[in-house]
């Protein structure tokens, strides 16, 4: 069978805080991201054999859902979402919000890591590192700041699958879905910002990415 790639969206509507008010959540543009992976990979389907082809799965990013793909055995894994310093946010299927902390979030994931994982939201450095601990040979970390993180992540995305799936290395296709940031029309600053510091990460520094 071709190998499974698990992408998750959190979109939860609302948070609870200590006293048991709720509070609501902004949502971000899941369907831009999601079409973005789809087009990266439809377009190298068409000019490819089956054999080359990807089971791609889109769920709500339930920790359910992130247990049953990694109990299935898939290859890639997609994460989009809020970020927290602190954790993941997750939906608890009931349009809540669940945190995951970089602990749990490990524990999920080791006990049969896909090969790649991507972390899109802000704060994502910790659960990027926790995945690596995981066993994940590649991982990239996403972390942008709210007002970039539609427009950079969608451009980051396609750039970034679509160079994996004609061929490229993971550290090549890294280094177009930063160039593809920073060329954007529609990242405001992007030629600036947001191709520098540590908005985007490839993991672990210094590991061995030359794997197509």
């Amino acid at each position: 069978p071709p190998p499974v790639f698990a992408c998750l969206f959190a979109a939860p509507l609302a948070w609870q805080d200590a006293s048991g008010d709720l509070h609501g959540i902004e949502a971000l543009d899941a369907d831009a991201e999601r079409n973005a992976i789809s087009t990266a990979l439809e377009d190298r389907r068409s000019c490819r054999d089956a054999k080359d082809r990807v089971d791609l799965s889109f769920e709500a990013a339930t920790t359910d859902a992130l247990q049953s793909a990694i109990t299935r055995g898939c290859a890639a894994l997609h994460y989009s979402g809020h970020g927290h310093p602190q954790c993941l946010t997750f939906e608890d299927g009931r349009g809540g919000l669940q945190p995951v902390p970089p602990s749990q979030l490990r524990s999920l994931v080791a006990r049969r890591p896909p090969k790649l994982a991507v972390v899109s939201a802000c704060h994502s450095r910790r659960a990027a590192d926790a995945l690596v601990e995981a066993g994940c040979a590649h991982v990239v970390a996403v972390s942008l700041d709210a007002p970039l993180l539609d427009a950079a992540a969608v451009a980051f995305t396609r750039a970034f699958y679509l160079a994996l799936a004609v061929g490229d290395t993971v550290a090549a296709a890294f280094s177009v879905g930063v160039e593809a940031v920073a060329a954007s029309p529609r990242v405001a600053g992007a030629a600036s910002d947001a191709g520098k510091g540590d908005k985007f990460e490839l993991l672990p520094l210094g590991g061995d990415h030359d794997e197509a």
